[in-house]
């Protein structure tokens, strides 16, 4: 392992893989999917996959509107985090320019 240029030994001894998870999701036989994504026939048969030049590739139970609704839920908190985090930290400010001036 390399931390700041610098290679530390290897504590854990071997090539074990400790704490390692995954998930698997099943989708049902007529279960309605959204896919975003690009198609080409590049291989051969027509695939979706991500597009070339970029973007997302979304595979979903969930309809598009779904999606949608918890991205701009999230931007939301998110938002709200960040102006929070503003204004806590010119109170902090604020706090030791009086406490300087004390």
């Amino acid at each position: 392992m390399e931390l700041f240029g610098v290679r530390l030994p290897n504590f854990g001894g071997g090539n074990r893989t400790i704490g390692y998870k995954y998930k698997e999701w099943v989708v049902r036989p007529g279960q309605r999917l959204y896919v975003h994504g690009e198609v080409n026939d590049a291989a051969g048969p027509l695939i979706i996959g991500k597009p070339v030049e970029g973007g997302f590739f979304i595979v979903s139970t969930r309809t598009e509107a779904e999606l949608r609704k918890a991205h701009e839920t999230r931007h939301k908190f998110l938002a709200a985090g960040a102006i929070g985090g503003v204004v806590i930290g010119v109170g902090l400010l604020a706090a030791q320019a009086v406490s300087m001036a004390l």
